[in-house]
């Protein structure tokens, strides 16, 4: 379900998750479904609420817990992390006003985990498109793409666009280590 848009602009959006997976020891992989998400380019990126949904407290709750007279808005879980996590848009499908994002990201800590214990049909809050989007080359250059780590996604992405509007490109990619290699997001 769509809870805010304002045309192509950047929204906010109930996520379900449709697959979710492990390409390494570290990372995982997310294609959450989005209905009304606008058009995104690669370059651009998403920030995830990572953890369960908020709920509203009630007046009368919270003036005896807090002593205001007013309700507010609390994590269901008080202990769950509270800022957004950003993750770069490794991939964008639409069928329909449905939009599929792919998402990579690494597990380091409370909000990473929780993205990474999601399971399909698991709810998620999204809030993008954000950011600017990478500068498409003329289809007379030839490309050579860097990234490393979770910096890959994005790469991965206009690596397609790439290829999808003839452009040749060549790509090195690295991470700290061979196990933080997320290599199965190429396949």
């Amino acid at each position: 379900a769509r809870l805010m848009v304002t045309g192509n602009k950047p929204g906010l959006f109930l996520g379900r998750v449709v697959r979710c997976g492990f390409p390494g020891s570290a990372h995982f992989r997310l294609s959450l479904a989005a209905e009304g998400f606008p058009s995104a380019e690669p370059g651009q990126f998403v920030h995830l609420r990572c953890s369960d949904a908020l709920v509203r407290v009630p007046t009368a709750v919270a003036r005896e817990a807090h002593g205001v007279d007013q309700s507010y808005w609390s994590a269901a879980n008080p202990t769950a992390p509270l800022l957004r996590r950003p993750f770069s848009i490794a991939g964008l499908r639409f069928d329909g006003r449905t939009c599929e994002i792919d998402l990579l990201g690494r597990v380091v800590g409370p909000g990473t985990s929780w993205l990474a214990s999601l399971a399909p049909g698991d709810a998620i809050d999204v809030l993008g498109p954000l950011g600017n989007a990478f500068s498409m080359p003329g289809s007379n250059r030839r490309v050579l793409l860097v990234a490393g780590g979770v910096g890959l996604p994005p790469i991965r992405w206009l690596g397609e666009r790439l290829r999808t509007s003839d452009v040749p490109c060549d790509a090195i990619y690295g991470a700290q280590t061979r196990t933080l290699l997320p290599v199965t997001l190429l396949q």
